[in-house]
C-alpha cells in the first residue's frame, strides 16, 4: 500500500526524531489495520509494527538480490557483503545475522541482529536516537549499544560520523591547548665530554640479594641513575636506602669512575639536598664547620679509628674521622685531660 517514495519522504521530513516518525507512521497504519483501532493511545506493538515496515523497506532497497535468494532457500553469493554473516530471513521477512550463538543465553535480537546498510536514512535515525539515549556517548559505546539489536555494515565509521556530526557533543568538547615546548638548556646543546653535566634520579624500589646462598633473603633497594645531559649516557648504581649517606656512597663510586661533574641536576629530593649540604660543607674552611663533641670512637680490626659518633646541635651522627678537625685552642701547648671539642 505504501510505496518507497512515501516512506522515504516521511523519514526525510521527521529526521532525526525517530520516535516521532514511528508514532506518526503507526497512526497512518491504523487505516489499513482495524485491529489497532481499539484504543486511542498507541501501543508498543503498533510502534514496533511501524519500525518493522521501515526495516523491510530499507532491506528490500539495499539487499534485493540477497533477499531474492534467501526466499528461494539459497545462500547469498560469495561476492555479496553479507556472505560472511550467514544471513537468513525470519518470520517477519527481515534479514538477520546467522552466526553461531543460538545456544547463548541472550535475547533473539542480540543473537541474530537485524542487518542494516551503512548509507541509509533509517540507519542514521537509529544511531542518532541511540546516541541520545546513551547521553551522547562515544563511538565505541554507541556501536556496542546498537549491536544489541542491529548489525550495521561498516558500523564503526557510521558511529564515528554520528558522534562527529552531533552539535551538542562538539560544543561540549573544547579545543585542546597545545603547549609549545620551551627552549633546550645550554647544557644539552654544548659538545662536552661524558658526565660533565649530569642529572641524577632514583628508580625503584627493587629487590636486592646481597649474597648468593640458598637462604638469601632479598632486601628492598633502589637504583641511582646518573644521566649525561650531553651524550645521553647512563650510569646505574645500586643504593641500599633513601638516606643521604647511601647516595654519597653511590656518588663516590660514580665519581671514582667518571670524575667529578661540573654541574648536577636533580628533582630536589630530601636525601639529595642533604647530600648537597654535606658536599658543600667539605669545601668550607675548618673555621666554618659546625661544632660538635665526640661521644664514641669505633676502631677496626687493625685497631685504627676511622668512624666516630659526634653530637651536634642537630643531633648525633656518625662521621668519617677524616671529616673532623680538632678545634684550635687558645694555646698550642698540649694540656692533658683537656676535653676535646
Amino acid at each position: 500500500m505504501y510505496d518507497n517514495t512515501f516512506l522515504e519522504g516521511l523519514m526525510i521530513r521527521y529526521y532525526p526524531n525517530l520516535k516521532l516518525l514511528l508514532r506518526i507512521t503507526a497512526r497512518i497504519l491504523r487505516f489499513s489495520h482495524p485491529e489497532f483501532r481499539d484504543n486511542d493511545r498507541l501501543s508498543p506493538v503498533e510502534v514496533e509494527f511501524a519500525l518493522r515496515k521501515y526495516l523491510q523497506h530499507i532491506q528490500s532497497k539495499h539487499f534485493p538480490n540477497e533477499i531474492s535468494r534467501l526466499q528461494r532457500n539459497l545462500e547469498v553469493q560469495r561476492s555479496s557483503s553479507l556472505h560472511q554473516l550467514r544471513p537468513f530471513l525470519d518470520e517477519n521477512g527481515l534479514v538477520r545475522v546467522g552466526g553461531r550463538l543460538q545456544h547463548a543465553e541472550l535475547s533473539y535480537d542480540s543473537t541474530h541482529q537485524i542487518l542494516l546498510p551503512r548509507h541509509s536514512i533509517l540507519t542514521s535515525l537509529i544511531l542518532v536516537n541511540e546516541h541520545h539515549e546513551q547521553f551522547h556517548c562515544g563511538p565505541q559505546l554507541l556501536l556496542a549499544s546498537s549491536r544489541k539489536r542491529y548489525w550495521i555494515l561498516r558500523g564503526c565509521s557510521a558511529s564515528r560520523k554520528v558522534c562527529r556530526d552531533c552539535v551538542m557533543c562538539n560544543r561540549s568538547r573544547p579545543t585542546r591547548m597545545i603547549q609549545q615546548m620551551g627552549q633546550l638548556p645550554a647544557d644539552r646543546l654544548k659538545p662536552q665530554p661524558p658526565f660533565v653535566t649530569t642529572g641524577v634520579d632514583y628508580a625503584g624500589p627493587v629487590n636486592i640479594i646481597g649474597r648468593k646462598t640458598r637462604a638469601a633473603v632479598p632486601s628492598k633497594g633502589y637504583i641511582a641513575l646518573f644521566v649525561c645531559l650531553g651524550t645521553k649516557a647512563v650510569h646505574l648504581e645500586a643504593v641500599s636506602d633513601l638516606s643521604a649517606s647511601a647516595f654519597l656512597a653511590a656518588f663516590t663510586r660514580f665519581v671514582s669512575r667518571y670524575g667529578v661533574p661540573c654541574k648536577m641536576y636533580s628533582d630536589n629530593a630530601t636525601n639529595l639536598r642533604s647530600a648537597a649540604k654535606i658536599l658543600r660543607g667539605e669545601n668550607d674552611k675548618p673555621q666554618q664547620w659546625p661544632l660538635g663533641r665526640v661521644l664514641q670512637v669505633f676502631s677496626g680490626t687493625d685497631g685504627l679509628v676511622r668512624v666516630v659518633s659526634v653530637k651536634t646541635a642537630n643531633g648525633i651522627f656518625r662521621r668519617d674521622i677524616r671529616k673532623l678537625r680538632r678545634f684550635p685552642l687558645d694555646s698550642d701547648e698540649y694540656v692533658p685531660y683537656r676535653r676535646v671539642i
